[in-house]
């Protein structure tokens, strides 16, 4: 009996804890939400910095242009998905005026992610249809085989048929390969992509061992 009462009365003040715990995450949540308006204050702040550094940049520093426009890339991805594809598409024109190649596809496909978030499936697959992968560095395969991947897999969603269906799922696991392939052990690439490869084949048993030759 006293061991009863005993589990009884733990029980309660675990639930206690818990609920505890529970109400402390909420509040900070809340505080966060509520700071918005200054986490985005802050934002424009640098986003409207980075503007007259390129405003000021002389007309022949491609290559200060290209990183100053790179930077409001990344800083309005997250942001204003409008404003990124503009400054995606300045990423494209300057380094086709720098001839470099490199920095031409890493345009492309910092452009494609913009237009892919918005549905458009036919310039995502035209931008990637020009990339000669072999001429990106690894660390840039990585982000070119992500969204190889994420086209394959939106595209399977968009298609009601099923043959199209798979194909796509193929060639989404096709590309989750080589991204796996070329993203750094034990990394949270590594994770997260062997985690989505799981989930597209409708393996999700943690006990799967079939992807230990990228480890």
């Amino acid at each position: 009996m006293k061991r009863l009462l005993w589990s009884i009365i733990l029980l309660c003040h675990y639930q206690v804890v818990l609920a505890n715990d529970t109400d402390s995450l909420l509040n900070v949540l809340k505080s966060e939400i509520s700071k918005k308006q200054f986490y985005d204050g802050q934002k424009q702040y640098q986003i409207e910095l980075l503007k007259k550094r390129l405003a000021i940049s002389k007309s022949d520093n491609l290559n200060s242009q290209y990183l100053i426009c790179d930077q409001l890339y990344k800083e309005y991805k997250d942001f204003v998905f409008d404003s990124a594809h503009v400054y995606a598409e300045k990423l494209l024109v300057i380094s086709k005026k720098l001839h470099s190649i490199p920095k031409q596809y890493e345009s492309r496909i910092k452009l494609s992610t913009i237009q892919l978030s918005w549905g458009m499936f036919k310039e995502t697959f035209d931008n990637i249809r020009q990339i000669d992968v072999r001429m990106l560095p690894d660390s840039i395969k990585v982000h070119f085989y992500e969204l190889k991947s994420i086209a394959y897999t939106d595209l399977s969603l968009y298609n009601t048929d099923k043959f199209y269906i798979q194909e796509s799922r193929a060639e989404s696991i096709k590309a989750l390969d080589s991204a796996l392939m070329y993203s750094q052990p034990k990394s949270y690439e590594k994770y997260r992509y062997t985690a989505e490869r799981l989930k597209i084949s409708g393996r999700n048993n943690p006990n799967d061992f079939s992807l230990i030759q990228y480890w």
